[in-house]
């Protein structure tokens, strides 16, 4: 006779097949550059993007290129950063593992939560410009202190050549984070000037935090989802208390319930998504969405409570 399974084991079941599921949506989602706008074109003539190209300070000479080349290539590396991070989601989709998943969806989420920032639709090109340049303030700043900690720990028998190099590379880099210094400084002046336009008024790079509140509470109408970004935030900082959330006293191991992992990955899929979505607008182009979108809905509907598969 053949034995009746219990609710136990065919919910396993369930949860295994749906993880298989979903991590092969996303494999195929990975793989397709039309979703994630990788290979585009020059944004179109009349979009925003051309608006922000059109700027007398876009031309301006930033390093071997010019302010809208450093500011395009900090956002091109975004992307790619995002759909570096999205193949990590979908391995940690295979192996469920807590850790890595509280990481790389805080990651996703808060490397989704500048570029939308620059790609905001109510800014001014003057504003987009100045917000690309100023997330290139910092990587700057910490690539010029990293290279004084090494000039000063070197020693004699390191050589002349390394010296020459040491120095050669810290001019190049202070002389960068000067140009682009002096655009933001005249950026912030005319958008100063001009404060009777709408979401012109210049502000400083917000934190992580707070901008990832503002992407989630404002403008993606997801502020239940501040609990589960902050979760992550413990992870990712070693903090005692959100690990202690994270451990299972009978098996004496990390565990997370298939459900907050699927919360998890529902926000950093959305997260993707806004992004992708202001960039696309953006740019004046069209992505494929289909993929991303399939796989969000499907991971909404067993949120929400597929037979077989809720906890009893």
């Amino acid at each position: 006779m053949t034995p009746v399974k219990t609710k136990g084991a065919w919910r396993r079941v369930c949860v295994t097949l749906r993880r298989w599921e979903i991590g092969l949506r996303m494999r195929e989602l990975h793989g397709d550059p039309d979703a994630w706008l990788l290979e585009s074109k020059l944004p179109a003539d009349d979009s925003l993007w051309s608006q922000t190209r059109a700027h007398p300070a876009a031309d301006a000479p930033v390093g071997p290129g010019s302010a809208i080349d450093l500011v395009e290539s900090e956002l091109r590396l975004r992307l790619y950063v995002v759909h570096d991070y999205f193949a990590g989601l979908r391995t940690a989709t295979g192996a469920r593992s807590p850790y890595s998943l509280h990481v790389l969806c805080r990651a996703t989420i808060e490397a989704c939560a500048y570029a939308t920032w620059v790609f905001d639709p109510a800014a001014q090109p003057a504003e987009r410009l100045l917000r690309g340049l100023q997330l290139t303030q910092d990587p700057l700043r910490r690539r010029l202190n990293s290279l004084r900690q090494v000039a000063s720990e070197a020693t004699s028998a390191d050589g002349a050549a390394l010296d020459s190099e040491m120095v050669s590379a810290m001019d190049s880099v202070t002389a960068l984070q000067e140009h682009v210094r002096q655009l933001v400084r005249d950026l912030h002046a005319e958008l100063e000037a001009a404060q009777k336009y709408p979401g012109s008024k210049p502000r400083a790079v917000p934190s992580a935090t707070r901008r990832v509140t503002e992407m989630l509470c404002n403008e993606m109408g997801m502020p239940h989802e501040i609990d589960a970004y902050n979760r992550m935030s413990g992870i990712a900082h070693s903090k005692a208390l959100a690990i202690i959330d994270t451990w299972s006293w009978d098996t004496k191991r990390p565990s997370i319930d298939y459900f907050s992992f699927l919360e998890f990955l529902h926000l950093a899929l959305c997260s993707i998504d806004f992004m992708l979505e202001r960039r696309e607008a953006c740019w004046g182009e069209t992505r494929n969405g289909r993929k991303l979108h399939t796989i969000i809905d499907r991971v909404e509907r067993i949120i929400e409570g597929e037979p077989g598969l809720q906890p009893s």
